[in-house]
Formats: structure tokens, C-alpha cells, sequence
């Protein structure tokens, strides 16, 4: 006799309260030789660092991971009216990471560091948990109930009962679990960060993920 299957895929879905405030910051600018570039991005660097040591926070904390120097170039017309391709300068385009906890004391006065301190640098401001892991496995927790869950009433409907699991299959790859809430775009702008002006309570985060499992039927 051929044995009966059912497969079933569930779906898993989350919602975790933030606990990790995370800074991108933007490490840009555009000088005219690529060494008058790099020493930018080194000055730079150096005064974010100075910036989070003033404030008792471990600088070896601040991670890049982007960092490129490229030509710009415009487009232009020369005196026959062709297009032609201008050379503007070398292009500074680092990215660096620092998680913070929920205190937006320190953020506002970090944000005035910089503000002061470090010219030509972008700051988005955005909350993500510390722990993914522990948010994966109640995901998949979940899934696997869902799968259950709707294999028992379609099994119940075919006037047939589950048996043993015979696979449960799941492709494994990175939960990213991030929402962005603000952007700081000019030093102005940064120092006038206050207490207030990020006071923000930001939404709690979703993620979500899928398990198909099967069973046997009798």
C-alpha cells in the first residue's frame, strides 16, 4: 500500500521590542588628489574615535564595512555643444556601524560631538535587538506550530489522521531585523540634537520566515 503524505509549509512571524540604538555613520567627501582623499577619511576617522572616547564610549566599537575612493566626474558641454566627462575630484565613500543602548542622553550628546567636531559625515539613525538569535528561534518555534497547526485541520478534513514527521526542511539564511528612523544630513543639524528632538520610541520590529514540514498520513 502506498504511503500518504501531507506537506505543509508554516509560516513564523515576530515582533521584538528594540533594544540597540544603531548608528551608520557616512564618512563622505571629494578633495583633488586621491592622497588629499585618504587623508580625509583618516582625519575623519580619528576625530569620530576622539568624539566616542569624550564620551566613555569604546571607540574599537565603531566598524567599517564599506569604504571606497573613486573618481567623480560631471558631465558638461564643450563649446560644439558635445558632452564630455569633467573631472571633479576623488570621492570619499566610508561606511561605519556603532550600537548604542536606548539612552537618547547619550545619543544627543554624541550627535553634538560630531556635530562639532567632525566635518562631512551623514548620520542615520536607526534600532535593531541584540540578540537575533533568540528572535530566529522563536520564529521558527512559531512556524513549525503554523505548520501543524494547518496539516491537523486539512488532515481532519480528508477524514484522515497525522502519523510520524517524515522531514522538516528549512533554508537557513541571516534574519536582518532593522528599521531606520532618522537621518542626520549637515553638522547644523547635528548639533541641534537634543533630548527631546530624539526622544523617539520606535515601532517594534517584525521578521519572519517559513518551514515546510511533512507528514505521514493514516
Amino acid at each position: 500500500m502506498e504511503t500518504r503524505h501531507i506537506t505543509v509549509t508554516g509560516h513564523g512571524s515576530v515582533k521584538v521590542t528594540p533594544d540597540v540604538t544603531r548608528l551608520t555613520i557616512n564618512n563622505i567627501g571629494v578633495r583633488n588628489t586621491y592622497d588629499d582623499t585618504f587623508e580625509l577619511a583618516d582625519k575623519n576617522n580619528k576625530a569620530l574615535k576622539k568624539c566616542l572616547e569624550d564620551l566613555n564610549i569604546d571607540p574599537n566599537e565603531l566598524r567599517t564595512f564599506h569604504f571606497d575612493i573613486s573618481k567623480k566626474t560631471k558631465s558638461v558641454k564643450d563649446k560644439y555643444d558635445n558632452w564630455k566627462e569633467l573631472f571633479v575630484g576623488f570621492e570619499l565613500d566610508q561606511q561605519m556601524k556603532i550600537d548604542l543602548g536606548m539612552d537618547t542622553q547619550l545619543l544627543g550628546k554624541l550627535m553634538k560631538e560630531i556635530g562639532r567636531h567632525v566635518p562631512e559625515v551623514e548620520i542615520e539613525i536607526g534600532y535593531t535587538v541584540k540578540d537575533v538569535h533568540a528572535v530566529e528561534l522563536r520564529m521558527l518555534e512559531k512556524a513549525v506550530i503554523d505548520a501543524k497547526e494547518k496539516a491537523e485541520i486539512m488532515a481532519k478534513a480528508a477524514n484522515a489522521e497525522l502519523s510520524e514527521i517524515v522531514s522538516i526542511n528549512y533554508s537557513h539564511h541571516d534574519i536582518y531585523i532593522y528599521e531606520e528612523t532618522r537621518n542626520i544630513r549637515s553638522n547644523d543639524e547635528a548639533m541641534c540634537c537634543c533630548d527631546s528632538s530624539l526622544n523617539i520610541t520606535p515601532d517594534d520590529l517584525g521578521a519572519s520566515d517559513d518551514v515546510t514540514v511533512v507528514w505521514g498520513l493514516k
